[in-house]
């Protein structure tokens, strides 16, 4: 895994209340770099995903798309 100072999470271990090794130091780092990246790459998923689905809404007449949206707020609301 390469470490890409720019867009890397900041990671500060200072102050923990156990004594850790520089290797495990390395290792903690690494783990939120990755949980960084794959959030990241989730995110734009998410959104390209997201922004199609508006797009095919859009297609769709107007009063299935307001039973649609309709439902789904009944749904979030229940969850």
């Amino acid at each position: 895994m390469q470490l890409n100072p720019d867009t890397s999470p900041t990671v500060n271990l200072d102050n923990s209340i156990i004594t850790l090794s520089n290797e495990a130091r390395a290792q903690i780092a690494s783990l939120a770099v990755r949980q960084h990246n794959v959030t990241s790459v989730l995110i734009q998923v998410v959104t390209f995903l997201g922004g199609q689905v508006e797009d095919g809404l859009k297609l769709i007449p107007s009063s299935i798309r307001i039973r649609l949206e309709a439902a789904t707020t009944r749904g979030l609301r229940a969850s």
